[in-house]
């Protein structure tokens, strides 16, 4: 395979428009390496960095060509620390907004805890994350990821505001920052987990003219589901009930054994006539040959 050679080192892996964009690998100068995933030709999302001898230096999770997160070493050595359930899921709601731009939300914590107390009586482990900082999506998500390490299905929620840009979906932290949703698809694919799932019941307005708020990622069995269409608004619902999404979920999550190519499919119906048309949920899938059902019946 023939590296593209930078001033810094030579690179072997995927590109998007001469980009570094996806897996691959850099050797520096030094013979050192990072070996992992890139974003608009710097690292970021899980890597490893390796010393010229081969040694790992750090397994971490970048942004921007730096360092953000150091896994602790002990998440990856005891996997019997693990909850025992094969289908987990992480919830969060955030409300509390204290940026520019982002209005403070009524019903996204409310929205999380009651999907994951459904999840959990249909057999999930659960997490829920309320008012996630900058830094909690990076510490939350990654613990996650190695969480999911192998397990059957492993579900991220997300309700809050969210925006696009340069063509990707972030979910936007109550204080700073941005967090892109293809990042954690990627790391639970890492992570061995079968079925990826990201459930995104926020606005995805949009930054740039002409670019749409898709995910972008090579993971197989992977589903991200939008509560709106790009570019629209999604509704938090009247204050002290729950989002026309959520409200879609459980009233699906009741209905026994409806596999998971229908699932989504028919909340979507049901958001659609809960607002009168006036809001259309939006998948994006690769899911192929499973065979899942949220309830077992």
């Amino acid at each position: 395979m023939e590296g593209k050679v930078y001033p810094n080192g030579i690179y072997y892996g995927a590109l998007v428009n001469g980009k570094r964009e996806g897996k691959g690998t850099i050797i520096f100068n030094d013979g050192s390496r990072y070996t992992g995933s890139w974003v608009d030709d710097q690292m970021q999302g899980a890597g490893y960095l390796f010393d010229a001898e081969g040694n790992q230096l750090h397994h971490a999770i970048w942004y921007e060509g730096k360092i953000i997160y150091k896994i602790p070493n002990e998440w990856e050595e005891n996997p019997s620390s693990q909850q025992h359930s094969n289908r987990i899921a992480l919830c969060i709601g955030n409300c509390a907004y204290d940026r520019s731009g982002c209005a403070p939300l009524y019903n996204c914590i409310s929205d999380a805890e009651v999907l994951s107390a459904k999840l959990k009586n249909l057999g999930f482990d659960t997490t829920v994350i309320k008012d996630a900082r900058y830094f909690d999506f990076a510490r939350s998500l990654k613990a996650f990821a190695l969480k999911a390490q192998n397990k059957e299905m492993a579900l991220v929620f997300y309700s809050g505001h969210g925006v696009s840009h340069n063509g990707r979906t972030y979910m936007i932290p109550v204080d700073e920052g941005f967090y892109c949703i293809d990042e954690i698809i990627n790391l639970l694919d890492e992570m061995g987990c079968k079925i990826k799932i990201a459930v995104i019941d926020a606005c995805r307005s949009n930054l740039d003219e002409g670019t749409k708020g898709l995910y972008h990622t090579n993971a197989q069995n992977a589903l991200v589901a939008y509560s709106t269409s790009p570019n629209y608004t999604a509704s938090d619902g009247c204050c002290g009930t729950h989002s026309p999404y959520i409200r879609a979920m459980m009233e699906m999550l009741d209905k026994p054994r409806i596999p998971l190519s229908f699932f989504f499919q028919e909340v979507s119906a049901l958001v659609n006539g809960y607002t009168n048309g006036m809001q259309q949920p939006f998948i994006e899938s690769s899911l192929t040959n499973i065979e899942f059902f949220f309830n077992r019946g």
